[in-house]
């Protein structure tokens, strides 16, 4: 199926240049599912430069292109992108493939893709802190741009969603966002730092958008009943938005939280903005044996995990994603 972008000439016809030549920037591309390449075109005669260019795609399904050149990669397969002007076309083979492997470590775009060397063509919006769905994360990601019950790994925001420091939630209500044992009973999730047992963030998130309504109403309903919440839906909405192949941004669970910190903590780049010191970084965990109250957090005093008041207006948010 042939996907066309007519382009608006804006030349008369006694105006038209004979064009001698055109051609791309590239003549093939291996891209991996959502990232996004701008074709450049030189148009010979150099001084027919202004001539405007259509684009189409020979398989929208594969890799799409817009008025503009810009192509994104969308399946795994094989497309070609055309370039025409007046009776001169060029093209570019898209080869679509599987994403390599991340590491720890790497940096994450904002087109899904990742790299251990950052990339300054690129927007850097997170950083890889966990590789594979770990075992422990209960959170199904089928109905997510993941498409899939299980993620590939989990990449924390390079800034925090609030600027100043916020409350978690309401007082007195147990959402139930913490493990439970098949036989119901409430896990511990608070012992030596989590203890690497409670990685639901995104399910926790889910829980807490409809327990708050903010699923019905809109986030901005949730503003001063769960800030922690809000922020991380703004920081969505309004500062970053995730990439279309991901989970979209949520609130970490207290193990998300804490090798998240652990593993970035100490990172020395422009690029990632340092945790606030002498502060708490909220969890979305409530604590397994005081759920109605209290939530659990990390300090950045001592980068180890402690429990406060829903109420208390005492931590910030660093939003993470699963891809």
């Amino acid at each position: 199926m042939i996907f066309l972008v007519f382009a608006i000439c804006g030349c008369s016809k006694e105006d038209e240049f004979v064009i001698s030549g055109l051609v791309l920037s590239h003549e093939s591309l291996e891209m991996v599912r959502g990232e996004i390449v701008t074709l450049e075109t030189v148009i010979l005669p150099q001084s027919s430069a202004g001539e405007r260019i259509a684009w189409y795609t020979s398989d929208g399904a594969v890799a799409t292109v817009d008025k503009d050149g810009n192509v994104k990669a969308r399946a795994l397969g094989n497309a070609v992108i055309y370039a025409i002007c007046h009776d001169m076309t060029a093209e570019c083979n898209i080869s679509v493939v599987q994403a390599p492997q991340p590491n720890v470590g790497d940096w994450y775009y904002s087109d899904g893709t990742y790299s251990s060397e950052m990339k300054k063509d690129k927007v850097c919006i997170g950083v890889v802190f966990h590789v594979g769905h770990h075992e422990n994360d209960l959170s199904d990601y089928s109905g997510t741009g993941i498409g899939a019950p299980e993620c590939h790994g989990y990449a924390v925001a390079v800034a925090d969603a609030n600027q100043e420091l916020c409350s978690w939630g309401e007082y007195g209500h147990a959402v139930g966002t913490y493990p439970v044992s098949d036989t119901g009973d409430n896990v511990d999730n608070f012992t030596d730092n989590g203890g690497d047992i409670d990685w639901s963030g995104f399910a926790y998130t889910e829980k807490l958008k409809n327990f708050s309504g903010a699923s019905y109403s809109g986030y901005e309903s949730i503003s001063l009943t769960y800030p922690a919440l809000y922020h991380v839906m703004d920081y969505e909405e309004n500062v970053q938005p995730s990439p279309e192949y991901s989970s979209g941004w949520f609130m970490p669970s207290i193990s998300q939280l804490y090798e998240m910190i652990s593993v970035t903590a100490r990172l020395d780049n422009p690029a990632f903005t340092p945790y606030q010191r002498q502060s708490w970084y909220w969890s979305s965990s409530e604590l397994y044996m005081m759920p109605e109250s209290s939530v659990i957090c990390v300090s950045t005093g001592n980068w180890l995990a402690g429990y406060r008041g829903k109420y208390e207006e005492i931590a910030s948010v660093r939003p993470v994603l699963a891809f």
